[in-house]
């Protein structure tokens, strides 16, 4: 996943942010289902991405990790990989893992933005209504 930072999916009129709460919603609905299986590594860079995005660059001083916690051992390690990562970057990766792991993602946000979009374009034409009525009237 160590692609270039230039690489990301369209989002339209979606910011980052908003597709990367869509991305953590359709995995969170999507997990333990056919339609998605993740490798450890996937899972493990899943994780500290949100954890990136979240909390920024990792803090040795807030995070404490057992000595047999060989995942969390794990995960610390890739998490400090990322340390001058954007939040904004460490979310459009995660969007583009997600992407990766299961490209259903891809035609859900798709759906979703149209969905927006319909949505916006019916209050410009309400409001274009509303505005002719005024006039007329």
């Amino acid at each position: 996943m160590e692609k270039s930072t230039n690489e990301k999916l369209e989002y339209g009129i979606m910011s980052v942010e908003d597709v990367y709460k869509l991305a953590r919603e359709f995995l969170k609905a999507k997990e333990g289902t056919k339609a998605i299986n993740l490798s450890y590594e996937d899972r493990n860079m899943i994780n500290v991405l949100s954890k990136q995005a979240f909390f920024g660059k990792f803090d040795e001083t807030k995070i404490k990790v057992g000595f047999l916690d060989l995942v969390g051992k794990d995960r610390v390690q890739l998490w400090k990989s990322l340390a001058n990562l954007s939040k904004e970057e460490a979310m459009n990766r995660y969007v583009l893992l997600i992407n990766k792991v299961c490209p259903l993602f891809y035609a859900h946000l798709e759906a979703h933005k149209r969905n927006l979009e319909d949505e916006k374009n019916r209050i410009r034409n309400i409001q274009v209504q509303k505005a002719t009525n005024f006039v007329i009237s």
